[in-house]
């Protein structure tokens, strides 16, 4: 509430002398456009708002326009301070700034005069140069206009001359006087320096004393003349003193308990073999290829997912693998009307993948990444009439290795060892077709030739299961 009601006179004082302030319009002549007379006036009056000695009037508009019209009454454009007075005293003000601008060697004088209404005496004068190319320029002149007005009426106010000092009186010399200093070390803990070290002391001299304990020990405190737990103290001789350094033994620490050895750890298993050979089935479950139509979203997918086995050859951080797979299944479409044909293909799948093994006991886990080629080697749809045709590659032709295409393949496996040289595998991979294959591109050219749709090729993803068994060389 306190801070409260300080800051509630401060708005009140500082509301009450700016309403004791005279009222000013300011007024701006001279060969240029009205709008930068206009801004000028603004930033003039702002300056003299600025300075704590003035007040703008309401109806500072008003008071232009009245100007104007006195203008357009006297044929010469210009109108004389007991006119501007005349005016300034209609519009209750006390003062009026009149500014002239006038093009000086390509900068602007600005010259500024303040007139008293009631007297028409003209009280404050100032000028300045700039060469008012932009907003700044306009702020700068009416600030040093303003400023100029104000200094060069004020003047320096006389400073006082200083008063004589009185004669010092220079203290009449005591007779001399010494004392001396003991300092006692009654345990020999440390060592004590006396900085100045001497046999006697002036009276007022300031003397500083340091204790250090040595390693068995640590200081204590300082008693007699002086009481202090700091090592390094000083003080004034004023008569005869003793100082007593005191320490004190450290404890001898307790012996430290041996360590217990800590166990050592235990080994990680390393894989058991180098290179292995082994086999199994597979399955592919492929989906998401075909084609879509930019221009209406419909999307052909064909099928993909096969079956059939696998061989591979095995080392620690490393897979490779052949298989042979065989599917088919029907194309799928957004458009139900149309009747779309069964597929059936056969592909050689070749792939290389890098791998990691992380043995537990007689469980061998890896996780699994490579690329895996699938290379066609047969195919055919076969529509509802009966009719079947085989896949066409590039330039139309039929081809048995249009559907080939790569695939990036991410995923992991596990061993689980049977005895020394058997164990049983399973992976679990997921894979993106890097490519679209020769027949979706082929097909995509047909379809925009003959219907007039872009058609662009999709890409294919799916997952591939395999489960086999290996022997370890």
């Amino acid at each position: 509430m306190k801070k409260l009601a300080v800051a509630f006179i401060a708005l009140f004082s500082a509301a009450v002398f700016a309403q004791d302030l005279p009222r000013i319009a300011v007024y701006v002549t001279g060969d240029v456009p009205d709008n930068e007379k206009k801004a000028l006036g603004t930033r003039m009056l702002a300056s003299l708002i600025n300075s704590k000695r003035y007040k703008g009037i309401e109806r500072s508009n008003s008071f232009l326009a009245e100007i104007e019209k006195e203008q357009i009454k006297q044929r010469s454009g210009e109108i004389d301070d007991n006119q501007i007075s005349a005016l300034g005293r209609q519009f209750g003000v006390k003062f009026v700034c009149i500014a002239d601008i006038t093009p000086v060697f390509g900068d602007f004088q600005v010259s500024s005069r303040i007139v008293d209404v009631e007297t028409a005496e003209v009280v404050f004068i100032g000028e300045a140069f700039s060469p008012m190319k932009n907003t700044s320029d306009l702020a700068q002149v009416s600030d040093q206009v303003v400023k100029n007005m104000f200094s060069e009426q004020t003047k320096p106010e006389p400073k006082p001359e200083p008063e004589p000092e009185a004669p010092k009186v220079e203290p009449k010399p005591e007779p001399p006087a010494t004392y001396t200093l003991t300092v006692d070390n009654p345990t020999n803990g440390g060592t004590v320096t006396v900085k100045p070290q001497k046999t006697a002391y002036n009276l007022g001299e300031r003397v500083t004393v340091t204790a250090k304990p040595f390693k068995e020990y640590k200081f204590a405190n300082w008693s007699g003349a002086a009481e202090s737990a700091k090592n390094s103290i000083t003080f004034t001789i004023e008569n005869n003193l003793t100082l007593t350094a005191n320490f004190q033994a450290k404890p001898k620490p307790e012996p430290k308990p041996k360590p217990e050895p800590k166990p050592k750890p235990e080994p990680k298993p390393k894989p058991e073999f180098k290179i292995s050979a082994g086999g199994g089935l597979l399955f592919a479950n492929g989906s998401g290829g075909g084609l879509k139509w930019e221009s209406t979203g419909e999307n052909l997918a064909m099928p993909y997912s096969a079956g059939g086995a696998y061989l591979f050859l095995d080392a620690v951080y490393a897979e490779a693998s052949a298989g042979f797979a065989m599917g088919g299944g029907k194309w799928s479409s957004g458009d139900a009307s149309n009747s779309l044909p069964d597929m059936s293909h056969a592909s050689l799948n070749i792939g290389v993948f890098a791998k990691y093994p992380i043995a537990a006991g007689a469980v061998t886990a890896f996780p699994l990444a490579g690329i895996d080629y699938e290379a066609s080697v047969s195919g055919e749809l076969k529509f509802g009439n009966g009719d079947k045709t085989a896949f066409d590659g590039e330039g139309g032709r039929p081809d048995a290795g249009a559907l080939s295409a790569p695939w990036l393949k991410l995923g992991g496996g596990a061993d689980f060892g049977l005895n020394k040289n058997l164990y049983l595998r399973a992976e679990l991979l997921y894979g993106w077709r890097l490519a679209a294959n020769a027949y979706e591109k082929n097909m995509a050219k047909k379809e925009e030739e003959s219907v007039g749709k872009k058609a662009t090729p999709r890409l294919a993803s799916g997952w591939t299961i395999k489960a086999g068994a290996g022997v370890k060389f």
